[in-house]
């Protein structure tokens, strides 16, 4: 009789004649020197690494000059799917969002199949099910997409539109990792992906409700204040290159989007 241990689930694999996959609940959250190397050296070109939930593991300073708002949250929400379905709609960073929310959220079920019932991805999955009434009618579309190059259009609210081909490739030895590099489109885009480089105090927002990152971030810490010490997000490293560039949060050096 074929022993089970010390992994069950590995035993039946085997009596099925089928591969066994461990489970992934191992997904990366960190990357390498090497990555983070190429990622800084992509700079000034907008560059990022995103496991297959969208979370950020690291990024350069252009991309955090792109996306001010990812600078500022906690480790938890530093997720390109949560900052564009929790947002408010008008202040989402990108304005072809018709076009592209569906291609996230399919690319993003894309990852699940090979996750499911892994408890960090329910767990995603459920707090955005409930957080947002869009993610919820796409998830349930049950369309599926590859991660590949597509055209975005970025509103930013301290320079205006600026139109980017993203791109995407595999980080060897790290499964289900990727780089996704954004291209200006023109001329005048390349210009405003310069100018947001520069910014010591961009503004966030749409035209209606945008402040200064200094002016969010004061509300912030202002609010930690009256939040306990016990139930607070616990501190992650930040990237000196991106704080000089806006003084941002996003990780570079060891890690969430847009």
């Amino acid at each position: 009789m074929t022993s089970c241990s010390p992994a069950p689930e590995a035993c039946l694999y085997h009596l099925a004649e089928v591969p066994y996959v461990p489970s992934r609940e191992g997904e990366p959250r960190t990357v390498g020197p090497e990555v983070r190397g190429i990622i800084e050296a992509l700079d000034p070109l907008p560059a990022v690494v995103y496991n297959a939930r969208y979370d950020v593991l690291t990024a350069n300073a252009a991309y955090g000059g792109l996306f001010p708002a990812m600078l500022l949250s906690p480790a938890s929400e530093r997720n390109a799917l949560w900052q564009l379905f929790v947002a408010h709609r008008c202040c989402a960073p990108y304005v072809n969002l018709d076009e592209e929310l569906p291609l996230l959220v399919a690319t993003l079920r894309g990852g699940y199949g090979r996750h499911v019932g892994e408890p960090a991805w329910e767990h995603f999955i459920a707090r955005l099910l409930e957080a947002s009434d869009d993610f919820a009618r796409l998830w349930r579309s049950g369309d599926v997409a590859p991660p590949g190059s597509r055209i975005k259009v970025v509103r930013h609210a301290s320079v205006g539109e600026i139109r980017l081909t993203s791109t995407s490739m595999l980080v060897s030895g790290a499964p289900e990792t990727r780089v996704v590099v954004y291209t200006p489109c023109d001329e005048e885009s390349r210009d405003h992906v310069r100018r947001v480089r520069t910014l010591h105090d961009p503004l966030i927002g749409c035209p209606v409700h945008a402040k200064p990152l200094s002016v969010m971030r004061a509300e912030q810490a202002a609010a930690k204040e009256t939040v306990p010490a016990a139930v607070r997000a616990p501190a992650v490293e930040t990237v000196p290159a991106a704080e000089r560039a806006a003084g941002s949060g996003v990780e570079s050096s060891d890690p969430a989007s847009l």
